[in-house]
């Protein structure tokens, strides 16, 4: 592998292996933390319905938001193999596996 191409342990993004959402950091880039507070303060806006209706509106907005990221991170991801990288060091900064960047490249937009 050409060193170049190679990322420094210090540069891959830290894998939290907790799913639980309070164990997750804050996000560092400004952006995504304007658009996270954003989204919980919507969240708790729903607060106030019924709870039939605030698990379908909880459940459409997570719909939505996984289709735009995941196509988001698709078009990263040919981005990153357009220029040279490999499927693994694209996994390591995707936080996936190498064989689900390769199944996200094969599927295509939705």
């Amino acid at each position: 592998m050409n060193p170049a191409l190679k990322p420094e342990k210090s540069m891959l993004p830290h894998r939290s292996r907790s799913r639980r959402p309070g164990d997750r950091q804050p996000p560092a880039d400004p952006l995504l933390l304007a658009l996270t507070e954003q989204i919980g303060a919507a969240c708790a806006g729903l607060a106030v319905q019924a709870p039939a209706s605030r698990l379908r509106s909880l459940a459409d907005l997570r719909a939505a938001l996984d289709e735009v990221a995941d196509e988001a991170l698709r078009q990263a991801m040919r981005q990153a193999r357009g220029e040279g990288w490999s499927l693994r060091r694209i996994a390591a900064y995707a936080g996936c596996s190498h064989e689900q960047v390769r199944q996200m490249l094969q599927d295509g937009p939705r």
